[in-house]
């Protein structure tokens, strides 16, 4: 009698193993999880800003200020900050005039910022390389509006 006991119970365990192994597997990685920007001072490695401060991202289209370039569109976003961005950010271009944020995703310096005074208006324009053709422009865009909004989901369960 407790063979078959034991038998049961084995395979209940073994049951409850696997599904418990399937259901952390979900989906896979977080496609948007690449698209997590991180800003920084030139310099400092350590990030002032990241997902959580932004609420939300414009993408801008700019002439280009040199007449001789190739490509007359060059393109920014430009970042909506949380209070405590602005706080940051006001603070650090403070303290950092002179100096570039760059903006950071997947340790890869996407965009930049040259602090020529404290920024006091909650709103952080990146400029994005002038080798970004329109396309590449627009769907960075994209995944970085996916990125805030889910970020905001998480935050408010």
């Amino acid at each position: 009698m407790r063979k078959p006991l034991k038998g049961i119970l084995l395979t209940a365990g073994l049951v409850l193993l696997c599904g418990a192994l399937l259901s952390s597997c979900g989906g896979g990685p977080d496609p948007r999880a690449m698209y997590r920007p991180k800003f920084s001072i030139e310099s400092n490695n350590i990030p002032f800003l990241d997902e959580y401060n932004l609420l939300g991202v414009q993408l801008v289209e700019i002439d280009n200020p040199f007449p001789e370039a190739k490509r007359k569109r060059i393109y920014s976003l430009w970042f909506n900050l949380d209070s405590r961005g602005r706080f940051a950010l006001h603070a650090e271009t403070g303290d950092n005039l002179g100096k570039t944020i760059h903006m950071f995703i997947q340790g890869q310096s996407v965009g930049y910022h040259p602090i020529q005074g404290p920024v006091d208006n909650g709103v952080l324009p990146m400029l994005l390389s002038s080798q970004l053709q329109e396309a590449d422009a627009r769907f960075l865009h994209k995944q970085l509006e996916r990125t805030i909004v889910e970020v905001h989901k998480k935050g408010r369960r």
